[in-house]
């Protein structure tokens, strides 16, 4: 009987190829090529001595601000961290106490100075340091209450808004599904190309090859029988 037709015999085997999705390969040197490119431009580059010429000449970063002689805590500090050439604050370095703002400065000794004059400017001393420690508290506790009246329902505010129409996760959510969409709309015509154009072709490919492989085989049959006869 005649061989069944290619179609048939190769129907069984196909199966639907799912859309694959492109790659682009990128050599693993690459970015360090492309940083050696910059660092070469750099280095040829000579720095221009005029370039901050437009800013004039300004002693602020030399002498340091003095806080209209309002701060002179904050100018000592300052000229510490100038001094420091902005490093951390050494072990054991000088730093504002607010537990030693009640106490008298002391004598070499260690005795407390005995001297009246000294005793009520000291007393002046720390009066005006209790009192920046009072005001201190004070401002901390009245931003916790403020904090514990408002603070709940500016958060629920806040979430609320970003569940609205216009806001920030509503945005989000809808740019991201119109992404999706896209990329399901562009994964599906990847798929109809492969199923209902390629699939065919490769069909048609595979009976056509396994056609000539029969062809070929009777041929050689064919020639075989022949030399067969002639001997």
């Amino acid at each position: 009987p005649p061989p069944p037709p290619a179609s048939a015999r190769t129907h069984h085997r196909h199966h639907p190829i799912d859309s694959l999705p492109y790659v682009d390969s990128i050599h693993p040197d690459y970015e360090s090529y492309g940083l050696s490119l910059v660092e070469d431009e750099m280095r040829s580059i000579e720095p221009d001595p005029k370039a901050l010429s437009y800013l004039g000449h300004d002693d602020l970063m030399n002498s340091g601000p003095r806080f209209g002689g309002r701060a002179p805590l904050a100018v000592r500090e300052y000229e510490a961290l100038a001094e420091r050439d902005g490093g951390p604050r050494p072990e054991g370095g000088e730093r504002y106490d607010s537990t030693s703002a009640l106490s008298l400065p002391a004598t070499p000794s260690g005795d407390l100075v005995r001297d009246d004059d000294d005793v009520v400017q000291s007393w002046h001393v720390s009066i005006r340091r209790v009192k920046i420690e009072l005001e201190t508290h004070r401002s901390r506790l009245l931003n916790l209450e403020l904090q514990n009246e408002f603070d709940g329902r500016a958060w629920r505010s806040y979430l609320t808004s970003l569940e609205t129409e216009t806001g920030p996760s509503r945005l989000l959510s809808n740019e991201a599904e119109g992404r999706r969409r896209r990329v399901d709309a562009l994964n599906g015509r990847r798929r109809r190309d492969q199923v209902d154009i390629a699939g065919p072709k490769l069909m048609r490919l595979e009976g056509r090859r396994e056609g000539l492989v029969e062809g070929n085989r009777r041929l050689a049959n064919a020639a075989e029988v022949l030399r067969e006869e002639v001997r």
